[in-house]
């Protein structure tokens, strides 16, 4: 496992983003800036600080590009947003260019997971009580 990522470095990265971590993410990369070669979400592995803020900010530039050209309709849209949500922030990637992203937004006491997959799908997987 890669070693811990410093508290500078985290906050640099909040800084970048215009958003706070939530304490989760920012509690995980203290204790390691990603998981390396090793899979822990099935094929996905954890995401290094540098490579969270190098994702959201392509998937912002992406984001703004597909509204501005107005190719946004060809996409089932969520909250406005067709590819990447503000409030998503990537924590996990697997090489085929899908990632596990946590809502920011919170909802009630918890936080969502989502995968958006590489075609910019987002899905949130189901709970055994049936709630997304």
């Amino acid at each position: 496992m890669p070693p811990a990522a410093d508290q500078g470095a985290i906050d640099a990265a909040q800084a970048l983003l215009g958003q706070r971590f939530p304490a989760e993410l920012a509690e995980s990369l203290l204790r390691h800036d990603g998981s390396g070669y090793f899979d822990v979400l099935g094929s996905f592995q954890l995401m290094r600080t540098r490579e969270i803020v190098s994702t959201r900010q392509f998937a912002t530039r992406l984001e703004e590009e597909t509204q501005r050209e107005g190719r946004a309709v060809h996409f089932i849209l969520r909250d406005g947003y067709a590819l990447w949500h503000p409030n998503d922030l990537p924590f996990a990637s697997n090489a085929g260019g899908s990632h596990w992203v946590l809502d920011t937004k919170p909802h009630g006491a918890t936080r969502r997971i989502a995968r958006h997959d590489e075609l910019g799908s987002t899905t949130y997987p189901h709970t055994k009580c049936g709630n997304p």
